[in-house]
């Protein structure tokens, strides 16, 4: 199912374009460290949102902006996620799963190939699924909720998305 969820994502990114709507003029949600993130996921239980960058990457400073500061997606993150930004170019130390990598490392060993890549671990640190490219505002908030929601495990994708876009015509995040 996770191989299908995440042929189907991909095929949502490609397919939605990439203009999203406008920022919301809150603030963004608090990002952690690779580390940090890690040791706050498995003390909070949340399930966690690495958001794979470079400083260069233009769609990923739009996803912060227009995306991630969202009036409905930046509380929606803060609330069921923990969240960490890893720069692919950096070579920061880290470590997962008792592995020492680089910030470099990780993002190759998660099999990143583009920016921004978003990827979805649970609390322990195994992986659910990962996201390439950008994604608009009200193509990714369903996307948050079903994953955060564990219902990966139990509905397949399409059935999910089918669902929301009839209680939410439009993908409306309003």
């Amino acid at each position: 199912m996770k191989a299908a969820l995440s042929t189907f994502l991909l095929a949502l990114v490609l397919a939605t374009g990439l203009y999203a709507g406008g920022d919301s003029g809150k603030p963004a949600p608090v990002w952690l460290s690779f580390d940090a993130g890690l040791r706050e996921a498995r003390k909070s239980n949340k399930k966690i949102l690495i958001d794979v960058y470079t400083d260069w990457c233009g769609w990923c400073k739009k996803m912060d902006k227009e995306v991630f500061a969202h009036a409905k997606i930046a509380p929606f993150l803060s609330d069921q996620y923990v969240l960490i930004k890893l720069n692919a170019e950096s070579p920061a130390k880290v470590e997962y799963k008792d592995t020492k990598s680089t910030e470099m490392g990780i993002a190759r060993d998660f099999g990143v190939t583009g920016y921004p890549t978003f990827i979805f671990l649970e609390p322990n640190g195994d992986l659910i699924t990962s996201l390439p490219g950008f994604v608009k505002a009200e193509d990714f908030y369903p996307v948050l909720k079903y994953v955060a929601e564990s219902k990966y495990k139990t509905v397949e994708w399409q059935a999910f998305y089918d669902q929301y876009q009839k209680e939410h015509p439009g993908g409306s995040l309003q």
